[in-house]
C-alpha cells in the first residue's frame, strides 16, 4: 500500500506530519537545504485554499509560476481532506467557477484530469485507478491544445521519482490508446508539437520508472513501441523531430537520481539555471526543452497572426492571441535567450527554416507581457528558486538520494539531511548521518552546534518513519555510521 507521508503534507509546513518547530525554528533546514518553511513563497501558493471552490478559483487565475507549483504539489489540504472524493468534488466546483469566467475554460476543463493524476499514486484500488485514468483520458482526448498540455504536465509530475511512484505509478491501457490518437493527430499539424513532446516526456519518464523496478510491467513494451512509432514518423514529418529528439535525450537520464530527472517542461525551463548548476549534464536536455517551448510559441504566433488558420479545434486565433503573451512572459522572466544563445541544427524543411529565422530575429521578444498574466519578476524568481518543486518529496528513497550525494556540497546536505530526517532507520544512525554531513560542510565546531539543534526533534521524526522504507535503508545507514566511527570523518557515499 502507498505510504501516507506525502509531499503535500511536507510542503504545507508540518500541518499534519512534520513537526512545525522543526521547519519553523531550524535555520539549518532552510538555509542549507532549501526546505521551504511556513510563510515562504511556495507555501503561500496554497495558503487558505482547502475547499474545492477555492482550489478551482485559484487554479483558473494563477500566474504561470504559481501554476507550475500547483502542478507539482497539488493543493495539499484539499487533497488530504477529500481523498477519493477529490475528483468528483472538483468536477462540481469547476462547473460553478465557469460562470465567473466567460472565456478560456481550458484550465477548468482540464482540472478533473489534473486531480485524478495526483490521486493516481495514492490509491491501491484497481477500481479507483480505472476511474482516475478515465478522467485523465478525457483530458488527453480533448482536441484543445492547452487542455492536453495541462493534463500531461500533471501526469508527469505525479510520476516524478519518489517512494510511491517507483513502486505504484501505473496507467491504464486507455491512456496509451489516447496517446496513440495524439501521435496520429500531431502528425497532421505542428500545432500539437507541444502536447506531443509532453506525452513523450511522460513516456520517457514512465519508462525510466519501470526500468528501475525489479519486475518490469507490461506497459514498458507499449511505451517502447510508441516511442519507436514517433521515431519512424519523424523521418517524413520534420515537426515530429522535436519529440523524437527529446526521447533520445531522455535515454541519458538516470532515474535512480532524483535531481537528474528534469521536471515537466514548463517548470524545467523556468528553473533551468539552478537545474543546470545542480547537474551540468542536463544542459543539452534543458536547451531542447526550451527549443520546444519556442517551437510551440512559433505555432501560436502563426495562428495569432492569422497565417495558419488550420485545425481551429486545436487552437483558434483568439486563443492564440491571448496565449502568445504568456509565452513572451516566460521568455522574458526566465532569460531563455541565454539558454538559446546557440540555435541547434534543425530539420531541413520549409517550415522549420522559417521557425529558425523567426527565432534568430527574436519575434517573440517584441510582444509585451499582458497585465493579466504578469507578476513581478521578484515574486516569480523567488518562487522559481524552489524548482524542482517536487524535490521536497519526503517519500524519495534515501538510497537514491545518497548514491549521488558526493557530487557537490550542497547536494550532499540536501540529500543526506532529507534522507535522515524523513526516513531515519534508527535514531543513532540518523543522528550519525546528520552529524557527519554537517562536519563535512561546516567543520567540527559548527557541526556540533547544528547537530544539537536537530537532536531534540529526532524522537518526533521517528514517529513518521515508514516501515517499508526503514527496512530498505537501515543497512545503508548502519554502514555509513560504521564508516564514520572508523574513519573519524564523513563517509564516502557509494
Amino acid at each position: 500500500m502507498p505510504t501516507r507521508l506525502t509531499r503535500r503534507q511536507f510542503i504545507v509546513g508540518g500541518l499534519s506530519t512534520i513537526p512545525a518547530a522543526l521547519l519553523a525554528s531550524s535555520d539549518i533546514l532552510k538555509e542549507t537545504c532549501g526546505v521551504e518553511a511556513p510563510g515562504s513563497p511556495l507555501v503561500r501558493v496554497f495558503k487558505d485554499k482547502e475547499t474545492p471552490l477555492a482550489v478551482a478559483q485559484a487554479f483558473v487565475s494563477a500566474p504561470s509560476t504559481h501554476l507550475m507549483a500547483m502542478y507539482a504539489v497539488f493543493f495539499p489540504m484539499f487533497m488530504e481532506t477529500y481523498q477519493e472524493r477529490a475528483p468528483t468534488e472538483i468536477i462540481k466546483a469547476a462547473e460553478e467557477v465557469k460562470n465567473q469566467y466567460p472565456r478560456d475554460h481550458h484550465r477548468l476543463d482540464a482540472l478533473p484530469g489534473v486531480v485524478a493524476a495526483h490521486r493516481l499514486v495514492t490509491t491501491n484500488s484497481d477500481d479507483e485507478r480505472e476511474y482516475l485514468c478515465s478522467l485523465i483520458e478525457k483530458g488527453l482526448r480533448n482536441s484543445n491544445r492547452e487542455i492536453r498540455e495541462i493534463t500531461l504536465q500533471n501526469l508527469i509530475t505525479s510520476g516524478w521519482p519518489n517512494f510511491d511512484a517507483l513502486k505504484y505509478f501505473n496507467v491504464s491501457e486507455a491512456i496509451f490508446k489516447a496517446g496513440d490518437d495524439l501521435i496520429s493527430s500531431a502528425a497532421e499539424t505542428d500545432k500539437l508539437v507541444s502536447p506531443l513532446c509532453l506525452y513523450v516526456q511522460h513516456l520517457a519518464a514512465y519508462r525510466g520508472l519501470m526500468l528501475t523496478r525489479s519486475t518490469q510491467p507490461p506497459q514498458l513494451a507499449v511505451a517502447n513501441k510508441q516511442l519507436e512509432k514517433i521515431k519512424h514518423l519523424s523521418v517524413d514529418m520534420p515537426h515530429l523531430w522535436y519529440a523524437h529528439r527529446l526521447a533520445q535525450l531522455y535515454e541519458g537520464v538516470d532515474f535512480r537520481s532524483v535531481r537528474g530527472v528534469p521536471p515537466q517542461r514548463s517548470e524545467a525551463i523556468m528553473g533551468w539555471q539552478q537545474l543546470y548548476e545542480a547537474d551540468t549534464r542536463l544542459y543539452e536536455l534543458l536547451q531542447h526543452l526550451a527549443l520546444i517551448q519556442y517551437r510551440n510559441s512559433f505555432a501560436v504566433y502563426l495562428t495569432a497572426e492569422g497565417r495558419d488558420i488550420s485545425h481551429p479545434e486545436v487552437m483558434t486565433e483568439g486563443q492564440a492571441q491571448r496565449a502568445i503573451h504568456k509565452g513572451a512572459s516566460v521568455i522574458q522572466n526566465f532569460s531563455l535567450r541565454r539558454l538559446m544563445a546557440d540555435v541547434p541544427e534543425l530539420p531541413s524543411s520549409r517550415r522549420e527554416k522559417e521557425f529558425q529565422q523567426w527565432l534568430l530575429e527574436g519575434w517573440l521578444d517584441k510582444y509585451t507581457v499582458a497585465h493579466e498574466f504578469e507578476t513581478t519578476r521578484q515574486e516569480e524568481k523567488a518562487l522559481a528558486l524552489s524548482i524542482p518543486f517536487s524535490q521536497f518529496e519526503p517519500r524519495t528513497l534515501p538510497r537514491v538520494l545518497l548514491r549521488e550525494a558526493d557530487q557537490e556540497k550542497r547536494a550532499l546536505i540536501i540529500d543526506g539531511l532529507i534522507a535522515a530526517v524523513h526516513f531515519a532507520m534508527t535514531l543513532p544512525a540518523a543522528y550519525g548521518i546528520v552529524n557527519a554531513l554537517f562536519k563535512w560542510q561546516f567543520g567540527p565546531d559548527k557541526a556540533l552546534q547544528y547537530a544539537q539543534e536537530i537532536k531534540p526533534h529526532m524522537h518526533e521524526i521517528q514517529e513518521l518513519i515508514n516501515e517499508d522504507a526503514r527496512q530498505k535503508t537501515e543497512k545503508l545507514g548502519e554502514q555509513l555510521e560504521r564508516q564514520q566511527n572508523a574513519l573519524g570523518q564523513p563517509p564516502a557515499v557509494q
